[in-house]
Order: structure tokens, then sequence, then C-alpha cells
């Protein structure tokens, strides 16, 4: 690891922590072949391991060149190497369905159609606005897209690095979005703004109150961690606490000493429902009531599945009777939806399923983190993105070959 850092080279990108390097194949002249990246290019690597003592000797050297993201190195004793050149695409794709009683009504539908990443899908209520952030122009930002029309245009464009955009209300009118600096995780501060779709006129909302999971339906209710209202040094992203902002007095209180991940306010803004960490690295899906002051009692969490299965990115159905989310429950990323009880908000009745994505090429399961699935629902239809994977195999002749 040391040489491989030394030599500038950043790990397996699929890995979210951390440089990751994989061997791939021990060539019988001693040498190891690896994927790695170097700038923008993902190539075969080749680094001389010595087998009886495990050293390396030398720097890794550059096997392939180009573009794309080489993989799955194999190679053959008359010197021939094979690769696989793999290309990853990001869109969003809608799933017509009835979100109050939590079924599907059609087939998948490609919401946008390009080579760059498009992720973080928000519907408006009524589901004829879908914005989207998409580094399409060159840099990141907001995109609007009007799903009776198919209009497509951005809302914003800076050097200002922005996510989570989420709508207010039903028609779509206004569009929010959090602004954060280059160390987003240990950062000190998170301002959101929102946006008027038909003219872009921008106003800033709050300043310092946390990354946003949520903009309430009535626009007076924001809720995001990272603050420093949450008065901590975090440890790591998952202690960064979760915060509730009142955007008439602008002040901010903490719900939480620890980060809920995509917290979603209820149609009736009571109730909120996220998922975080349980053991182990599962995440597990809860609902919370939102108290009239203070911060939430952890015995009052509201457990939506049990933490056997990773489950993550929770949205309500539009009456508040059904939590949507995303599972690996049967091995794959697919989409459940559980029936609440109207009052308690406790799972009422069994799972059901919503939609299955078992596919290897186009998959949820091949989004490397959950926050890029942006699930979100409305009353027709549900917004995610889903993972293009396409490539083709390559072999490379030894030099001297004739």
């Amino acid at each position: 690891m040391e040489v491989l850092r030394e030599s500038g080279l950043d790990g397996d990108p699929k890995i979210l922590w951390g440089p990751v390097f994989v061997p791939q194949r021990w060539l019988d002249d001693g040498r190891v072949l690896f994927s790695g990246r170097a700038g923008q290019a993902f190539n075969i690597w080749a680094i001389s391991v010595t087998r009886g003592n495990g050293r390396v000797s030398g720097l890794p050297q550059r096997i392939t060149t180009g573009s794309g993201e080489h993989r799955f190195a194999g190679a053959v004793e008359d010197g021939r190497i094979s690769f696989s050149d793999v290309r990853e695409n990001y869109d969003i794709w809608i799933l017509p369905a009835d979100t109050n009683l939590g079924k599907a009504t059609g087939e998948i539908q490609r919401a946008t159609s390009n080579t760059a990443a498009d992720h973080y899908p928000s519907l408006s209520a009524d589901g004829t606005k879908l914005a989207f952030w998409s580094n399409r122009s060159g840099r990141g930002g907001i995109w609007l897209k009007d799903l009776i029309t198919q209009a497509l245009k951005p809302l914003t464009s800076t050097d200002v690095r922005e996510g989570a955009s989420l709508f207010t209300k039903a028609d779509g009118e206004f569009v929010a979005y959090a602004t954060f600096g280059a160390a987003a995780v240990a950062g000190p501060s998170y301002d959101t703004y929102s946006i008027r779709t038909t003219d872009g006129i921008r106003q800033k909302l709050c300043e310092d109150c946390g990354f946003m999971s949520d903009w309430s339906p009535s626009g007076k209710l924001l809720v995001g961690f990272g603050s420093s209202t949450a008065s901590r040094v975090p440890d790591s992203v998952d202690d960064l606490g979760t915060t509730l902002t009142d955007l008439k007095s602008r002040r901010s209180r903490v719900l939480f000493r620890t980060n809920w991940a995509n917290a979603r306010f209820s149609p009736n803004e009571k109730w909120l429902a996220f998922h975080r960490n349980a053991k182990n690295f599962i995440r597990q899906v809860f609902i919370a009531p939102i108290p009239a002051e203070g911060e939430v009692d952890e015995s009052q969490l509201i457990p939506i599945t049990d933490g056997s299965h990773n489950s993550f990115r929770p949205d309500w159905s539009s009456d508040g009777k059904l939590i949507f989310y995303g599972s690996d429950r049967d091995g794959y990323s697919c989409i459940y939806s559980q029936p609440l009880d109207p009052d308690t908000k406790r799972p009422s009745g069994p799972v059901r399923e919503v939609y299955h994505s078992h596919d290897a090429r186009l998959s949820m399961a091949a989004i490397r983190n959950p926050a890029y699935l942006g699930l979100s629902v409305a009353q027709d239809k549900i917004a995610f993105t889903m993972a293009e994977i396409t490539g083709d195999i390559w072999i490379m002749e030894p030099r001297d070959a004739e």
C-alpha cells in the first residue's frame, strides 16, 4: 500500500471508503495484475511481488491505456492478457404505480438518457415534474424535467457542490437544495436554498441548518444533518447529528445525536421516516414522531424493517399509510412497501413487493451509494436511479508476437 500510495494511484471506485486494490492475476514472472485509477483513467496495472517473502520491487507499471474501467485481468502462458472494458451509466427511471395501494401499474420507463451521471431524483407530489442532480453540463447541478411536455432545463450550474433536490408544493413550483464544500462529511456548515422553477429566482432558506434530507410539504420545516447546532465533533459520517429547522424563525434544534439518513416528513409533518446503520453495518428503516420540543426519545423509534437485511431510502405514500423503501431482502436491491397503522404508524400487515430489480445489466444493486438511488414517491409513480452496465472483452498480445 505504501508503494501504491507513493505512485499516486487510486483504488476501485466501487469501494466507498478508502483505496482498495484487488489482485486479479499473479503471473509466472512475479508480477501481479490489478486495476487502479490514475487521473481519470482506470486501467490494468502490474507490480512485481517476490513469492518467497511477499515484498514488492519497483513501482507499478500501467499495462492498458484508454478510458473506461479495465477490470478482471487474466493471462495465459504465451503472454496474452485479457481484460474487460466496463462502462457504467446512471440514469433515472420511473415506475408507474398506485402508491396509495403500494403496487405497480406498468413497466418501468426511462426518464433520462445521457452518458453523464443522473441521480438524486425527486418528484413533485402530483408526479408532473422531476428534479435531479446531473453533471451533464460538465459540472454538477440541479435539472428539471416536465414529465408532461418532456421539456428539460438546468436550474443551477455553479462551481459550488449542490445536492438533495426536493419539492415543497404539489405542482413543483419550488425546488430546494443544499450547498456544501469539498469536505462535506466533516465541514462545519451547509446552507439551503430554494429556486422557483418558472423563473429561476433563488432564495436562501437558512444557513448552517445541516445537509438537507427533506423540506416539509408546507415549506415551513427542514430536516438535515451536519449542522453545528448538533454541537459535537463527528467521529464519522454517522455521527453528524440530525436537526430540525423552523424556516420562519430560522432556528434549529437537535432531534437526534446521530445521522438519520434520508429523513422524510410524513404528509401531515408529524412523523419522520429514515434509515440508519444497525448492527454489522446493516441499514434499518425506522419511523419517529416529531416532538413538540427537544430530542426524540430512542424508545419511541418504530422499526419498519427488522435489521436482518439492508433497507434504505424510505419515502411515504401521499396518504401516509404506506412506507416505500429499497431492500436487498431477496438478494437483490428491490422496492417494497409496508402498510402502516394510520394512527400509530406501526407496521400493519405483510410487506408488499413493488418492483424487482434482478437484471445484471440494468439494476439498482449496482448503485454503489444508496444516496444516489433517491427513491421518490408521487401519487402515480416512483422515481429511482439505476445503473446500466455494459462492456467489451479485450485481449492484448505480447509485444514480441508476430
